[in-house]
């Protein structure tokens, strides 16, 4: 939405030197009153719009209804890893949240959908580099992307929304020749598509690079295998 990145240019910027832009039109009765301070219209109008960011938004004319997700084949994690979860986004365990995804999806789980939005911002935020998690050297986590650990424990309801928001939309959207030039994330994304559609195909198409892939991309790719069992 480009009306919210103004705000936050405005924000970063500073009122005296960037006006903010207007409100949309379905949110003007809740602009504050002209005679406000200007910090106070601004902020007034920056609540008004977070929250029509967070309700949704009327498609565009023409704009057609986006194909539901896949469907899942694991399935969801207790109750009580819900509650382990949200205390690693918030507090001080956060450099602990790979070591907790990857071991979600070596179990053959996957994590409850209201946790996707803040664990795809997690990983737009890190997408830079690989997670790294001290003290597991030689495991492989620590040269996972963040976008892998998450599009992996999320399922296809992470790999759906995360084509939805600009903001996510090279976490990891493989090309269609992903097999065979993507990324590792990539690569293991395309194998999971393949692999739900055609068992057989991926089995032939694996055995036939086995032999030459690195370590950490075979781990990946054979904890696919877990899913369906």
């Amino acid at each position: 939405m480009s009306t919210w990145n103004d705000f936050t240019s405005a924000a970063l910027i500073g009122l005296e030197r960037a006006k903010p832009p207007a409100l949309p039109a379905p949110l003007a009765p809740f602009a504050a009153p002209a005679e406000a301070a200007p910090e106070i219209q601004f902020l007034a109008q920056a609540a008004a719009l977070a929250l029509w960011r967070r309700a949704g938004r009327m498609l565009p004319p023409g704009e057609g209804i986006p194909e539901g997700a896949g469907e899942e084949s694991r399935p969801l994690v207790r109750p009580e890893s819900d509650t382990h979860l949200r205390v690693l986004l918030v507090g001080e365990y956060r450099t602990l949240l790979p070591e907790w995804l990857a071991e979600v999806h070596r179990q053959g789980w996957r994590v409850s959908p209201r946790f996707l939005p803040a664990l795809l911002d997690w990983a737009a935020k890190g997408k830079e580099g690989p997670a790294f998690l001290p003290g597991l050297a030689g495991s492989g986590l620590r040269d996972r992307p963040r976008s892998e650990l998450v599009l992996q424990a999320g399922g296809e309801r992470a790999l759906w929304l995360q084509r939805q928001n600009p903001d996510w939309s090279d976490l990891a959207a493989p090309p269609g020749d992903a097999w065979e030039t993507g990324t590792p994330t990539q690569r293991t994304v395309a194998f999971r598509s393949l692999r739900s559609g055609n068992p057989d195909e991926a089995r032939r198409k694996l055995s036939a690079v086995w032999a030459t892939e690195p370590a950490s991309v075979r781990s990946a790719l054979l904890e696919e295998f877990s899913a369906g069992l």
